[in-house]
């Protein structure tokens, strides 16, 4: 059982990973065509979404910044629940 937890919790540490990757400006993988990832327009195959939904805007400059904060935010919020998630079920037993 704790192999099989193990695995799931590297899978997705693994996908969370790839998606902050490309959610940044250092995706560098052309995996799909140009109209987008199942027709989304917003899912380049280049990634950088944020960069590119700043550009243009105030907010332009600080895209890698609110990158990290982000990132930063959304693995800690993940890390709480995968600790409330553990506890849960070991007060179960």
């Amino acid at each position: 059982m704790r192999l099989i937890r193990r695995i799931f919790g590297l899978l997705g540490a693994f996908a969370l990973a790839a998606l902050l990757a490309y959610l940044s400006q250092f995706w560098v993988f052309d995996l799909w065509g140009r109209d987008g990832l199942f027709g989304v327009k917003i899912l380049t195959p280049r990634g950088g979404i944020l960069g590119n939904q700043l550009r243009g805007t105030e907010l332009a400059p600080f895209a890698l910044l609110l990158w990290a904060v982000g990132g930063f935010l959304v693995l800690t919020v993940i890390q709480t629940i995968a600790n409330k998630l553990g506890n849960f079920l070991k007060d179960r037993r």
